[in-house]
């Protein structure tokens, strides 16, 4: 959480509101501290790995527009 502010790239920041490992107060520490531009996305009922099992259809979709959104053009 120090450093995230030196990150210059587009952050999606996911967390599982049942995580033991990584807690949203840890989550919501690291988006408050991160530059722009970032999105933050708490999936309810996932853990620590389980993003996709909790929410498929979206997660798929997010993330496939974030990559989308940040990639295009990058190969030009």
């Amino acid at each position: 959480a120090e450093r995230i502010a030196e990150l210059r790239a587009p952050l999606l920041l996911l967390a599982g509101d049942a995580d033991r490992h990584a807690t949203l107060d840890e989550a919501r520490l690291l988006y408050a501290r991160a530059r722009d531009p970032k999105k933050l996305w708490i999936i309810a009922g996932a853990r620590h790995v389980d993003f996709h099992r909790y929410a498929p259809e979206p997660y798929e979709r997010r993330i496939l527009e974030f990559l989308g959104s940040r990639l295009r053009g990058s190969a030009e």
